[in-house]
């Protein structure tokens, strides 16, 4: 076969004449002999690397190139394994002749790390916080070449493309705006941990643009979004991953079983814990636009309006115009589970909350202790979130349990364990957290073929589940404790109930709550598209609210 001539860099002098090509005599010779040797060595071995990485800009993704020398074309791939490349990947530069100069200018660089040539290309978009977490689990994957990172703020996206080279060798290219990040015909899935306002939006578009879509939780910001993208999915035949993680957790799948097969007993009771210590935001006068934000794509679909946190990042999760509180932050990894272990279906027949933002004024809106309980026939879910330095319940922070006449399920730390009632494990159940992340790639080149665990349907319904909990808040009123406890008496909730209120008033003394608690409306519900029944106030706030250009079709205009 012969050499690649292209592969490297025309030199810009001509050849010196090696040293010690004047040796004569047999001396003289077995050099010469050696020299050749170790030439043919050379470039026999940058043949084996050619063949071997196939390091084109497709197949290795889009890369910054290592020198200042324009890459060869690369090799045509099938298209279906083709990455995205917005720049392509140069090869390493085959070896020169030996005693050849390097040309004058050329610069030194490590050649990048070739992808595989049936390597998926994906973007991340949204690089901070949970996004770094898909980075991270992307770049475990062998099949995988993360060839752009998006994001508004282009100093998060900068370190984004730096954490990826310093992984791998290869940089992706920078996209600020998501519009024209999906207008790559090479790039083949987007992994979304946006803020909540945008996860609908985003969704509609990269399956329009014929991209597979991973989806951070929860799916939808807003009931009315649940039907637009699930018609996109339907239409466009693109795999959609959810991040409801626990979907891929084997021991609570097999704890479910056991349970479902009546080994538990009758379950009255779901307890989801969600003790996190949320200190007040600080407050500031500055509330100033990190200078790295484009602004007006932060806000998207939500519209700007007057910024009102000190702490741009992040704290967005406190405020209904972009976030979902804690409930539909945290919680709905609880409710789901709840939903998975028992397979429950459908909206179940009522919500309420109870709760409120105790503590200093700090401009946030979403509920800091919240209690939300749900009835599925004969069972309740009890979701019990407290923010302000929360002690654990029996050693959980951060869990569920699932209460049976025959004993009690607990779920934490990716394990379910089967305890007495006395508290003392019997037995843990088999089966570990498998990878959500390599699930989605399977099905991905399966081409749909391989189901996802993270089903969209039904995590639309667990992202429900947490709108719903918050619509109750949203339209509630200031109660007094005695108020609460005649409500949860009139509803016949179990006894546990109960005693976690009382939990939460010693949070409340303990903290110097002075406040009132908002006590939300019951919602009847239906599992229809218009789901509340009765309540005109809170199906208003069903529907979500959106601005030019950053509009949300209908589910028949997808």
């Amino acid at each position: 076969m012969a050499a690649d001539k292209t592969a490297a860099p025309a030199p810009a002098k001509k050849p010196a004449k090696p040293a010690g090509s004047d040796i004569a005599g047999p001396i003289g010779e077995l050099t010469k002999a050696v020299r050749a040797l170790k030439g043919s060595i050379v470039t026999l071995a940058a043949k084996i690397e050619a063949l071997a990485g196939g390091a084109s800009g497709k197949d290795g993704g889009s890369v910054d190139k290592p020198t200042d020398k324009a890459a060869p074309s690369p090799a045509k791939t099938p298209e279906a394994a083709k990455p995205a490349a917005a720049a392509p990947a140069a090869k390493k530069p085959a070896a020169a002749k030996p005693g050849a100069k390097k040309p004058e200018g050329a610069k030194p660089a490590a050649a990048p790390k070739a992808a595989r040539a049936d390597a998926i290309s994906v973007a991340i978009v949204g690089a901070r916080s949970h996004g770094a977490k898909h980075i991270d689990n992307f770049l475990d994957q062998p099949d995988c070449v993360i060839s752009h990172i998006c994001d508004v703020d282009s100093r998060v996206g900068s370190e984004a493309v730096e954490k990826v080279f310093k992984a791998k060798g290869y940089k992706p290219k920078f996209v600020q705006d998501f519009r024209e990040l999906i207008k790559d015909p090479a790039l083949q899935c987007v992994s979304i941990a946006m803020p909540h306002h945008w996860h609908a939006l985003a969704t509609v578009w990269a399956l329009r643009a014929g991209k597979h879509v991973y989806l951070e939780k929860p799916v939808t910001h807003s009931f009315s979004e649940g039907p637009v993208i699930m018609a996109a999915a339907r239409k466009y035949g693109k795999v959609v991953q959810a991040g409801t993680q626990l979907r891929s957790n084997m021991s609570l799948a097999e704890a479910g079983k056991y349970m479902r097969d009546g080994k538990l007993g009758k379950i009255e009771l779901v307890h989801c814990i969600t003790y996190k210590n949320r200190p007040p935001l600080p407050l500031s006068n500055e509330n100033v636009v990190p200078a790295t934000v484009d602004y007006d794509l932060w806000c998207g679909p939500a519209g700007a309006g007057e910024l009102g946190r000190s702490k741009f990042h992040y704290h967005w999760h406190w405020f209904w115009q972009y976030g979902n509180g804690a409930l539909g932050n945290n919680g709905i990894h609880r409710i789901d589970a709840a939903r998975i272990a028992l397979d429950l279906k459908g909206y179940g027949d009522l919500v309420f909350t109870f709760g409120g933002r105790f503590g200093p004024f700090d401009g946030g809106e979403t509920p800091n202790t919240q209690f939300t309980i749900h009835k599925f026939g004969d069972v309740w879910l009890l979701q019990d979130i407290m923010g302000m330095q929360p002690t654990a319940f029996r050693g959980i922070t951060n869990g569920v349990l699932f209460y049976g006449t025959e004993g009690t399920i607990v779920y934490q730390k990716g394990f379910a364990t089967l305890v007495d009632k006395d508290g003392k494990n019997v037995m843990q159940f088999e089966g570990k957290q498998l990878n959500h992340y390599r699930n989605f790639l399977d099905a991905v080149k399966s081409d749909g073929k391989r189901d996802v665990r993270g089903d969209l349907e039904e995590s639309i319904i667990s992202s429900d589940l947490c709108h719903f909990g918050n619509i109750s808040y949203r339209v509630g009123k200031k109660s007094t404790e005695d108020d609460v406890t005649d409500l949860l008496n009139e509803l016949a909730v179990p006894r546990m109930v109960h005693e976690r209120f009382a939990a939460m008033q010693a949070n409340m003394d303990k903290n110097g709550v002075k406040e009132s608690l908002t006590l939300g409306a019951v919602l009847r519900l239906r599992d229809t598209d218009d789901p509340i029944i009765d309540n005109a106030k809170a199906s208003a706030l069903l529907q979500g609210k959106y601005r030019e250009p950053f509009v949300l079709p209908d589910a028949n205009n997808v």
